[in-house]
């Protein structure tokens, strides 16, 4: 099963109905891309359920209907047990960005972490869950898959955050208020990574 995160809503691709939410039997692309855009265009707060097709056929399609790019990121701990955290837009975030041609996945979101708070001497530890999410580009949409990465730093100087990726601020926080902080970001960063924050 896939879960595609749009704003605070969840599409999900699965193989069966799931009790609770509106489950959506998608026959063919033609479904898959007609169901997909009503449910984008209104303005509700529903999850939906997309069963019919298996869940890797199901996101091909998505990938061929979108523009797809993939990024990467990291949840980076220090030495003190803190987590690594930046201010964008007003909101909690972890630090990730686009993945370059020819880049793999492990080096993007060690360049991406370095570059958007100033830290360095980061080491991969662990892979941790993608997520996915979709948002308004152009005429259409963007299909967004991040891979993170579990990370860890002993860097203990300045943090910098990088202002012309609208980053405000950059902190280390303590257990506790780390998982505030993601409780109040993203529901796709929440879900999919507050359970590694212990």
């Amino acid at each position: 099963m896939y879960t595609i995160f749009y704003l605070n809503r969840a599409v999900f691709l699965s193989s069966k109905k799931i009790d609770g939410i509106k489950n959506i039997i998608i026959n063919d692309k033609n479904d898959l891309c007609f169901n997909m855009r009503t449910w984008l265009e209104e303005e509700t707060d529903y999850d939906i359920n997309l069963y019919g097709l298996d869940p890797e056929t199901l996101l091909s399609y998505l990938k061929e209907i979108y523009n797809y790019i993939e990024a990467a990121g990291g949840l980076v701990n220090n030495s003190k047990g803190e987590y690594l955290f930046i201010k964008r837009f007003g909101i909690w975030d972890l630090p990730k960005g686009k993945i370059e041609e020819g880049e793999s996945p492990e080096k993007a979101s060690i360049r991406e972490v370095e570059e958007e708070t100033g830290i360095k001497y980061v080491d991969i530890t662990g892979n941790l869950p993608a997520s996915y999410h979709i948002y308004p580009w152009k005429n259409n949409h963007t299909l967004k898959k991040t891979h993170w990465f579990r990370m860890k730093s002993d860097y203990n100087g300045k943090l910098i955050p990088q202002t012309k990726e609208d980053i405000t601020e950059v902190v280390w926080l303590e257990t506790v208020k780390a998982k505030k902080a993601l409780e109040s970001s993203y529901r796709s960063l929440k879900e999919t990574l507050i359970s590694f924050i212990d």
